[in-house]
């Protein structure tokens, strides 16, 4: 009978949980954690979010702010950048590349452009404007190409 049960309460859980996942809603810039308007002013000043929406993924929340030239940035729950891509504007802001980075490209590649990048607990990963994925550990060394 607890089988029964165990295997109700999974099934229960396996249909509710996407229904309560990817709920998407548009907030007002000024509802973005302070860190995240701070960090949109100094790295895109005099630009205009186009859209910036709250996402519940799970139990995990996130912020999301795109703009019209194709600029999306991403951030957690405390307004932490955790993505930025700039695919029409051709480079991510200098500032927000960590100088292990950005050295190891612009010394490697030098032609190219960081056209987007994003971090997790483990490392980072960069798109290059020629198609190259490169990734890094958390302490800024590579650790794999990818073309």
């Amino acid at each position: 009978m607890k089988i029964i049960k165990s295997l109700m309460m999974a099934m229960l859980l396996v249909v509710a949980l996407p229904m309560c996942a990817d709920r998407d809603k548009v907030i007002a810039f000024e509802q973005l954690p302070a860190s995240a308007q701070g960090f949109l002013k100094k790295n895109f000043p005099g630009k205009t979010p186009l859209l910036v929406t709250t996402d519940y993924d799970g139990l995990q929340k996130s912020f999301d702010v795109s703009y019209s030239d194709g600029t999306s940035v991403e951030f957690d729950a405390k307004g932490n950048w955790t993505d930025v891509e700039c695919p029409r504007t051709g480079c991510v802001p200098k500032a927000v590349v960590p100088s292990g980075i950005k050295n190891f490209v612009a010394k490697n590649y030098p032609q190219e452009k960081i056209v987007k990048i994003d971090r997790d607990r483990l490392g980072y990963d960069v798109n290059l404007s020629n198609g190259l994925e490169l990734e890094f550990t958390r302490h800024q060394k590579l650790k794999k190409i990818d073309n």
